[in-house]
């Protein structure tokens, strides 16, 4: 009879425990497995064109130019709602300038006409909160600090006499001659993120704005404003969570 008793006792807490592993291995299973957080959360890569033009009080023969940027972007994921970036790039900026007048040199009416197209190039560097809106978190805004260091200029000139072209010019001065070699302003954006093939895509605008003079004392005043249109494809994504 004590043997019975005790082989029923070991039956009984054999049974118990296997319901007690079922319903642990259960709740694992439900329970999404969290990683730890990575210092970079996403990278992703974009390009696009942008729209360069001055301020108009600077100088009224300054004119809307096209170029175009890259960007890299490192992501960290503070949480589902708030990311920090920072964005490495490579932008034209600059401007173009159309000037008019009488050239004595040519039998009268001789009115002249010189285009210059002064392209700045350079490498910036902006540290940005990024807020994910909406329920879904695609659609995102953010802005911060920039820096950018120019690398490199480019100056094409054109002139006309009487409407026809008389002399194209092209050069890259030395960037230091003319032109301070930092500069420094706010980017503002505002983007989305969509599903493109097996990636993330990402359609973003940005508008930044140079709050100092560019130029050197000899030269006239110019502050950089562009406003950007880029699209991107996420080249790196690490796992935050993962749910069965």
């Amino acid at each position: 009879m004590h043997f019975k008793t005790l082989s029923y006792f070991k039956f009984l807490t054999t049974l118990i425990g296997c319901q007690l592993f079922c319903v642990v291995g259960q709740a694992q299973e439900d329970t999404p497995i969290k990683y730890p957080k990575k210092i970079i959360s996403k990278a992703e890569i974009l390009a696009g064109a942008n729209l360069i033009y001055p301020k108009k009080e600077y100088i009224e023969d300054r004119y809307r130019k096209f170029g175009y940027v890259v960007n890299l972007d490192l992501i960290h994921e503070v949480n589902s709602k708030l990311d920090i970036g920072l964005k490495m790039g490579y932008e034209n900026k600059g401007f173009k300038s159309i000037s008019n007048s009488n050239n004595p040199d040519f039998p009268p009416p001789s009115a002249q006409k010189v285009i210059q197209n002064l392209t700045l190039n350079y490498l910036t560097v902006t540290l940005y909160p990024k807020i994910k809106l909406l329920d879904s978190r695609r659609l995102y805004v953010g802005g911060g600090p920039y820096i950018g260091k120019l690398i490199s200029e480019r100056l094409k000139t054109e002139i006309f006499i009487n409407g026809s072209l008389l002399q194209k010019t092209g050069s890259r001065p030395d960037p230091s001659k003319n032109h301070k070699l930092y500069d420094s302003g706010i980017l503002l954006l505002i983007g989305y993120n969509f599903q493109l093939f097996k990636r993330e895509g990402t359609f973003e605008v940005q508008y930044s704005i140079g709050l100092r003079n560019t130029t050197l004392p000899s030269s006239l005043e110019v502050r950089n404003q562009t406003m950007n249109i880029l699209f991107g494809v996420n080249i790196f994504k690490a796992n935050t969570f993962k749910s069965k």
